[in-house]
């Protein structure tokens, strides 16, 4: 395992967790970016890895908020 797996790990793991605490995601995302040292919220969405079936049954989340914090990643070929 590398680091960097770890990263994801830990990152995917503090999200999940919150979801089911019930935590507002809107108001952790700061924290964990700061935890993780990023400057921007984008390089920590980047660590964050979210399983469908999970989310569905938090019907909370507003999808459109989310988007506007964390970009979509534009694939290139190189």
């Amino acid at each position: 395992m590398r680091v960097y797996d770890l990263r994801h790990r830990f990152a995917s793991a503090a999200l999940h967790r919150w979801l089911d605490e019930g935590k507002d995601l809107y108001s952790r995302l700061p924290y964990l970016r700061t935890y993780m040292g990023h400057k921007e919220l984008a390089a920590t969405a980047y660590y964050i890895h979210l399983l469908p079936e999970n989310l569905v049954k938090f019907a909370g989340i507003d999808w459109d908020a989310l988007g506007r914090m964390i970009p979509e990643v534009e694939l290139w070929d190189e």
